[in-house]
């Protein structure tokens, strides 16, 4: 077992993600949880449970698009796992509600703005890859209602 699974297993035992990741995604056989580095490690970051988040993939690829294309919304997720670490308790109902009305902005609206130009091949690339994200979201979206209710 490397270090980010040793991490991300105590991680399990604090928060309890039960099911779900920190940004609102069910945990599939397809779809396992990641560990996230809040502070990346080629900018010095550690595997640590303070530097981390519990993602699931989708989510984890999610976040790597929006590092590079849109900083806002990702700044934005960002800021949250660094309020969820400094609790040290699992996400509050309060902060659910926070990254669904983030993600609901990106996926619905126009509120996020992207930074890549709309005719390039990336730019294909990364409507497929948010299009999956997307569909995921509404799925787990659903799923998150029965648990919350």
């Amino acid at each position: 077992m490397n270090r980010v699974q040793e991490t991300l297993i105590i991680m399990g035992y604090i928060y309890n993600p039960d099911g779900f990741d920190w940004m609102n995604y069910k945990l599939t056989d397809c779809n396992p949880y990641t560990y996230h580095h809040i502070v990346e490690r080629r900018s010095g970051g550690h595997t640590t449970v303070g530097n981390g988040a519990i993602l699931t993939e989708v989510a984890h690829n999610l976040l790597n698009i929006l590092d590079q294309f849109c900083k806002e919304a990702y700044n934005d997720l960002q800021n949250i796992f660094i309020r969820i670490n400094g609790s040290g308790e699992p996400p509050t109902y309060e902060i659910m509600k926070e990254v669904d009305n983030i993600l609901y902005k990106l996926f619905f609206t126009n509120e996020y703005h992207f930074t890549v130009n709309l005719d390039s091949d990336k730019f294909c690339k990364i409507r497929f890859c948010m299009n999956k994200c997307r569909e995921m979201y509404v799925e787990s979206r659903k799923e998150l209602k029965k648990c919350l209710l």
